[in-house]
């Protein structure tokens, strides 16, 4: 009876007729009432494993993510499955908690999403347990690990409500842990004799092909095909924009997405990608959280990553429908040089994050023993150009802070705008009457916003936009306009992120009780720099098994489908040989020899200067290498 009404739970609610591997396990685990760790790579299907036992029983499950963009996807793809959930996140003011809360309690929700943040509010926690939740849920719970990618302190207060929920089962989720995180999840969790379900972390129908190149725009050409949705991830907005620009000019439709877009604009080249009107994506890992499509054929990373777990994850948005798919990192030897070393210097030392910590309470002006609760809109290049500090330690320095409750950093892409009124009323009437595209906007603006003929008043850009059924884009550049033909005076102010004090400022003290973790934090970030520098650069080894021995899985085999594998293949031997047979009809240079043989860069050159050296072969005005026959 109750696997009859799992089957049919699944069909009304996902629609699909069978459970993928490792599913029916886990919801069967937790309906038995047994503690359950589960991990399983991205794309496997581990939200389901939480959400069908709980629609299976009366009561509420209770979700702990650090992730609001992944809270808001959650429960914005549970309501439209007509399954009520709601999610605790931004600045909710203490009665409209409290209201969710009476809500949850009679209106049929089945779902609440909250940061573990929240746990630590004594009175929140109560609140919880007086819903009697029948499933406790960590996601993302590699973070309760001080070697896990994302530590977060707060993650340490899960086990006092697990404590106190007694028989209530929990199911701890993650998509990447070692062996070392796995046994702190358990630890630190609290779960009890739990079962453990670990899916291979072997992709059958991905390849990883990591390609030291001397031209990479030449390789990505090669390794784009027509018709194949795609994503490219780079580590910065400008060169996001800049390739999509490069490969657009050349025949290859793309579009981009990074955090500094507006969310009307990542809407819009969202769209472009997901219906195949543009099929490549050049992105920064903004990109990716959420996104289910299963026909994407090829994921290039056109930088190095910063770790093992992000670029499993990103590879991992390829061949969701278990068709074969593509995946490259490509990197020139000058670049793989220098990782180590720039990435490293990304990290501040702890006298450089008192430093940070303690100009961003100056620039916000914030007194000692104040701050708490407080809000502020970010622009992290402004904040650094102005105190000479290092953009890229002062991103790390704000992780930190979120990671340990200090300082919540939410990357966001928002202008607000403040304006006033040059014309006076009358004139501004007439003006209106002669103009009367803008008459929605003015009239709205005037209806809405007093004194705004006497001093700059700042304007809800989203408020507006709703009320007009229009675009912020499209409000800006009508007040634009208005600024130029001097009808209004206008000031518009970007920001790419938003901080929130959660602790007075108490300068040494604020910090000093997080030195601990913040050398585990550097570690930790050190540790996996090195481990990415070693999956790249080790040609002696099968990439597919050096991926899986770093997550804790022994395999025996190679997979036969990295570039390791394909350079190492008996049809790839003899490439000495393939090489002068091709100079002996022709002179070619490393670009054309490159496309006939298809060669990493690195053994290619190794090739070619060997010849060289030798005299075995000579190079032309045209920079053709030619044989030597004298």
């Amino acid at each position: 009876m109750k696997e009859k009404k799992m089957y049919e739970i699944l069909k009304r609610y996902w629609g699909f007729d069978a459970f993928r591997p490792f599913q029916k396990e886990a919801i069967e685990s937790i309906l038995n009432g047994h503690d359950t760790m589960l991990l399983m790579p991205t794309s496997g299907g581990k939200s389901l494993c939480y959400q069908l036992p709980v629609m299976m029983q009366d009561g509420i499950g209770v979700v702990i993510s650090p992730l609001i963009a992944l809270m808001e996807d959650q429960v914005d793809q549970l309501l439209a499955k007509d399954i009520k959930a709601i999610a605790l996140t931004g600045q909710i003011n203490n009665d409209d908690i409290i209201r969710i809360f009476d809500n949850m309690t009679y209106g049929g929700y089945r779902f609440l999403y909250l940061s573990p943040e929240r746990l630590q509010q004594d009175w929140i926690v109560e609140k919880i347990l007086a819903l009697k939740p029948t499933l406790l849920v960590v996601d993302e719970a590699h973070c309760v690990s001080e070697w896990g990618h994302d530590f977060r302190p707060a993650y340490l207060k899960i086990n006092v409500l697990k404590d106190q929920l007694k028989d209530v089962p929990c199911m701890a989720l993650t998509a990447t842990a070692t062996t070392v995180v796995q046994a702190d999840i358990i630890k630190y969790i609290g779960l009890s004799n739990p079962e453990i379900l670990k899916m291979s972390f072997k992709r059958q129908n991905i390849s990883y092909d990591m390609k030291c190149c001397h031209d990479k725009f030449f390789e990505l050409e090669k390794a784009l095909k027509p018709n194949e949705s795609t994503i490219i991830y780079t580590n910065s907005r400008k060169i996001c924009y800049d390739l999509s620009e490069q490969l657009s000019s050349v025949g290859l439709p793309a579009t981009f997405y990074h955090g500094g877009l507006s969310h009307h604009e990542k809407q819009k080249h969202m769209q472009w990608w997901m219906t195949n009107e543009r099929q490549i994506m050049v992105a920064t890992n903004a990109f990716g959280m959420g996104i289910d499509k299963p026909d994407v054929r090829c994921v290039v990373h056109y930088q190095l990553p910063l770790s093992i777990e992000n670029y499993y994850q990103e590879t991992g948005r390829a061949g969701r429908d278990g068709l074969l798919a593509n995946t490259y990192l490509l990197y020139t030897a000058s670049e793989l040089n220098y990782f180590q070393t720039q990435a490293l210097s990304h990290l501040p030392d702890f006298s450089e994050l008192n430093m940070i910590y303690k100009k961003l309470c100056s620039y916000f002006q914030i007194p000692f023993g104040e701050g708490y609760g407080e809000t502020f809109n970010f622009n992290i290049s402004e904040f650094a150009k102005r105190y000479d500090f290092n953009i890229y330690k002062v991103f790390s320095a704000l992780l930190f802070f979120n990671n340990q409750s200090i300082i919540n950093f939410e990357t966001v892409s928002s202008e607000s705008c403040q304006m006033q009124c040059l014309l006076e009323s009358k004139e501004m009437i007439r003006f209106i009457s002669l103009n009367t595209k803008y008459e929605d906007l003015l009239f709205e603006i005037l209806r809405k916003y007093t004194g705004i003929y006497e001093q700059m008043i700042d304007l809800n850009l989203l408020s507006i936009a709703k009320h007009l059924t229009t675009s912020i884009d499209d409000i800006i550049l009508q007040l634009k306009a208005l600024h130029e033909k001097q009808v209004i005076d206008l000031r518009l102010f970007t920001h790419d992120s938003k901080l929130t004090w959660l602790e007075v400022r108490e300068d040494d003290y604020t910090l000093n009780k997080t030195k601990k973790y913040f050398n585990q934090f550097i570690k930790s970030k050190t540790d996996k720099i090195n481990a990415i520098y070693d999956l790249v650069s080790n040609q002696k080894q099968c990439k597919n098994k050096l991926i899986l021995t770093y997550f804790g899985e022994q395999v025996e085999s190679n997979c036969g489908q990295c570039s390791y594998c394909k350079q190492n293949s008996k049809s790839m031997q003899n490439f000495d040989k393939k090489v002068l047979d091709l100079l002996a009809q022709k002179p070619l240079s490393i670009r054309e020899i490159q496309l006939e043989l298809n060669l990493d860069d690195k053994i290619l050159l190794d090739i070619i200067e060997g010849f060289f050296e030798q005299e075995i072969i000579l190079i032309d005005d045209n920079q053709k290498f030619y044989l030597n026959n004298a």
